[in-house]
């Protein structure tokens, strides 16, 4: 009996400690509201400020020649494959052969 009052009580200490600063950092649903519309204040900003970016971007490629959009699709070069092996082999034989019109080295290729 003890033992198990012992292990609730661990447990009730655990469970205190892990959630009191959750519970000291949690904000008011004002402060939720303000940090929500100025986030979204921020995010119109951003947005508008990509847009003039590519709006420039757009009239420096006008201005810009030979800048123009290159067909997709994959390029010549990375339509080719090319691939291959050599293979050599040596070999050393020593037989005793009447004809000497045979050497003594093979070398084959393939």
């Amino acid at each position: 009996m003890k033992k198990l009052i012992r292990i609730v009580l661990c447990l009730t200490a655990g469970v205190l400690m892990l959630s009191t600063p959750a519970l000291a950092g949690g904000m008011s649903s004002a402060e939720i509201e303000r940090k929500f519309e100025a986030m979204e204040k921020r995010m119109e900003r951003l947005e508008m400020s990509v847009r003039e970016k590519d709006k420039e971007i757009e009239a420096l490629k006008m201005q810009t020649p030979g800048t123009e959009k290159e067909p997709e699709g994959p390029k010549w070069y990375d339509r080719i494959e090319l691939s291959g092996a050599v293979e050599v082999e040596f070999g050393n034989v020593h037989e005793d052969f009447k004809d000497n019109t045979v050497g003594d080295h093979i070398l084959g290729r393939h």
